[in-house]
């Protein structure tokens, strides 16, 4: 991927502006413009402020920068818009079912233990000091 700071710094010159220009245009101190060219990733919404003062399309700003374009499902494999494959419903009712007995069958036997501890505590009253 393209270092942000670069492709600021590309299109700095490409525009000719200085660091000093771009901040005017951006109402932000000259020095935050050097912190976004020595960046490795500019904030999505620093990109959109910074092509609305140029008054240019996201997508052309930095030709570079590909992360902004929206991908074109006809141009792209139908793989790349395809969710994982989910199991048959039935396997996974299934599976859920062998689950949530375990669970219940654990949640019985813990309250077994708990009664009998509480019955043992009952007739044996430990003395209070």
């Amino acid at each position: 991927m393209i270092h942000h700071g670069d492709a600021l710094r590309l299109l700095l010159k490409s525009e000719k502006l200085t660091n000093r220009a771009l901040a005017s245009l951006l109402y932000v101190h000259p020095n935050t413009i050097s912190n976004y060219i020595q960046s490795s990733e500019i904030k999505l919404d620093v990109w959109r402020q910074i092509a609305t003062a140029l008054k240019k399309d996201l997508n052309d700003l930095v030709p570079g920068l590909q992360l902004f374009r929206t991908p074109n499902p006809a141009a792209e494999p139908a793989t790349l818009y395809s969710s994982p494959p989910v199991p048959p419903v039935a396997e996974t009712l299934s599976a859920c079912q062998k689950e949530l007995m375990s669970l219940q069958a654990a949640y019985i036997t813990l309250m077994q233990e708990h009664l009998a501890l509480l019955r043992s505590l009952s007739s044996n009253p430990q003395p209070t000091s």
